[in-house]
């Protein structure tokens, strides 16, 4: 079975247009999706939207959800960075860290 981790999950309309996409593929309708953000609300509104959604689509995919980044990648088949990395330099906000992050987040480990 194929394992699918959203990281930063917390991003609802993403996750959910997305994650509706691929349950749409009969290889992919009966996959594991794990849903990992750190804000623990926003995670909790991702699961109940992907898990509706997953049930109306006829498919029999397993919705997990994580606080911890490296328990949600183990395993996975497949990796989706949905958040939205932003560095404070100077105290200003900077986009220029994006390019690492996914790197420093996943690879590195």
């Amino acid at each position: 079975m194929t394992t699918i981790t959203f990281i930063g999950a917390g991003s609802t309309v993403f996750t959910k247009n997305l994650a509706g996409d691929i349950l749409q593929r009969d290889a992919l309708k009966d996959a594991t999706i794990r849903l990992m953000d750190i804000d623990s609300k926003r995670l909790e509104e991702s699961e109940i939207v992907v898990s509706k959604m997953a049930a109306t689509l006829g498919g029999t995919a397993s919705i997990e959800t994580y606080t911890d980044q490296r328990r949600a990648l183990d395993g996975a088949d497949f990796v989706i960075v949905a958040a939205s990395a932003r560095c404070r330099i100077s105290g200003r906000s900077a986009r220029i860290c994006w390019s690492s992050a996914p790197k420093r987040s996943c690879c590195n480990m």
